[in-house]
């Protein structure tokens, strides 16, 4: 049975959720279902440059360019449910 084999992309998923700080995860599980900036930053006691700093570094990480597809790749590497 080669059932316990894990995929690549399940592998690539595992690589780059890691690469995420566990407050850069906070940021895309709150932006992710639907919070602004403004509230994000409320939610998490920072400020929201602080919230855009760590949303273009989740940005790059991910190879995204916008909310949605970070909030789509948090799903999948299952940062959110």
């Amino acid at each position: 049975g080669g059932d316990s084999q894990i995929s690549q992309a399940e592998i690539e998923a595992l690589s780059t959720s890691a690469s995420i700080s566990p407050r850069e995860q906070d940021v895309l599980r709150l932006i992710s279902i639907g919070y602004s900036n403004c509230e994000t930053a409320k939610k998490l006691s920072i400020s929201e440059s602080t919230v855009k700093t760590h949303l273009s570094n989740i940005y790059k990480k991910l190879n995204v360019s916008s909310r949605v597809q970070a909030a789509a790749y948090a799903k999948e590497l299952r940062i959110v449910p």
